[in-house]
């Protein structure tokens, strides 16, 4: 994991000693046991090795996830006393070294979590989640499926939140929808739409022509290194695919080849250039290696998606994602757009270079002006919440094969309404 993700020094040895005391009230030693020997694959024979071991694992290697499989583990057994489980859940959370905290659920899922505002949270508002990690034990539906969210994602959002807390509204809401459109395209990847599209470059192949005999308007072509050469096959193939056979005899060399017209475009040239650039369209592809090569010089990936494209392609295939496409109701799209646009281009007195239509929130006066943005507080809580809720749906549901709603104990955030 990423230093940033990492407890920060002393979270662990807390984190433990508070499990060990909450373990002993509610007598479930024996089950501790069990679970750690189970998850760890030991075979230890007594409860203190279990709190001596995580002590150690924990301080010595950072990256074992040792501890969030054991509370997993727990919370996961159906065997727990529900008064355990809910003490677990509400002391299990870990202070995190780049800011916010690990906290698990009541299904043992590990979710990073961030306050969004410059004082103590007072309700779910405050606060926003990325699932991080869970943990796949035997049994389990989805065993491939661990760290949740990408870490881009969880460092994007995360920088997101400490901008928000800090009242740096719009740079806030800009690195918001960096996550989102990234996200949107993972999603789109899934079923072969990528956001790049792929450049090919083939081997240049050079005509000559020149007048042969003008009173027959007669055109001599010389064609240097195709990828076929002339020979007596290139006869049969304008013999086959000729228009006609009621003229054609074997004396005369000249065929009429061609069934459906050859579009011809003339592209635009410079106007000091000595050449010009002729696009042929409907070449018989049987004539192609002679005419030209198909043997590739250069490809390459050329990135001409947006948000936009990437908003319009979800919701033209929202049947492949019946889960997160609701996370962002469609009446969203345009003032999404709208606030990408403006953010990037707006001018430097502070004007937008596009009035933004909030009427979907209520908002009756149009924005125009940065400063009249930065107020809207709500509004940009009210969007930081649905991308979240789509960006948990995503990860943790649609890769997971279970494209389910989050139960609502989990997901708080996931049936906000705007007032």
């Amino acid at each position: 994991m990423a230093n940033r993700f990492k407890p920060r020094d002393g979270a662990f040895a807390t984190a433990i000693d508070q499990l060990h005391q909450q373990i002993e009230v509610y007598d479930v030693d024996s089950l501790l046991l069990e679970l750690y020997n189970k998850v760890n694959h030991k075979t230890l024979a007594r409860v203190d090795d279990v709190y001596r071991n995580l002590h150690f694992v924990c301080r010595g290697n950072p990256e074992s996830t040792a501890f969030f499989d054991l509370i997993s583990a727990l919370l996961q057994k159906k065997e727990m006393p529900p008064p355990l489980r809910n003490t677990l859940v509400q002391h299990m959370q870990l202070p995190l070294t780049g800011g916010g905290r690990l906290r698990v659920t009541e299904r043992g899922h590990w979710q990073v979590r961030w306050s969004v505002v410059d004082r103590e949270p007072r309700d779910e508002e405050d606060e926003i989640s990325l699932y991080w990690y869970r943990y796949t034990g035997d049994g389990d539906e989805f065993p491939d499926l661990t760290f949740t969210v990408p870490e881009a994602i969880l460092e994007t959002i995360g920088a997101c939140a400490e901008l928000l807390r800090r009242d740096w509204t719009l740079a806030a809401i800009s690195m918001l929808l960096v996550a989102l459109e990234a996200v949107l395209w993972d999603a789109l990847a899934t079923i072969d739409i990528f956001r790049s599209t792929p450049q090919v470059q083939y081997k240049s192949v050079d005509w000559t022509l020149k007048m042969a005999a003008k009173t027959n308007n007669l055109l001599s072509f010389t064609i240097d290194n195709p990828d076929k050469r002339v020979d007596t096959t290139l006869s049969e193939i304008l013999r086959n695919i000729r228009s006609s056979v009621e003229e054609d005899s074997a004396s005369d060399p000249w065929l009429d080849i061609v069934k459906q017209p050859i579009k011809v475009r003339l592209r635009a040239s410079k106007k000091d250039a000595t050449h010009v650039n002729l696009d042929f369209k409907g070449v018989p592809r049987e004539l192609l290696p002679y005419l030209a090569s198909e043997k590739i010089a250069a490809s390459h990936d050329v990135p001409t998606q947006t948000l936009s494209n990437a908003l319009q392609l979800i919701r033209s295939n929202a049947e492949h994602f019946p889960s997160i496409v609701d996370k962002l109701p469609s009446e969203l799209d345009e003032i999404l757009l709208q606030l990408r646009n403006n953010l990037v281009h707006f001018r430097a007195d502070g004007t937008l270079a596009h009035e933004i239509s909030l009427e979907f929130f209520d908002i009756e006066k149009p924005i125009t002006q940065m400063h009249e943005l930065r107020k809207q507080n709500y509004l940009f809580l009210t969007l930081l919440h649905w991308v979240v809720d789509f960006i948990n749906e995503f990860y943790y549901r649609t890769l997971s094969g279970a494209l389910i709603s989050f139960d609502r104990e989990e997901h708080p955030h996931h049936q906000r309404a705007v007032s």
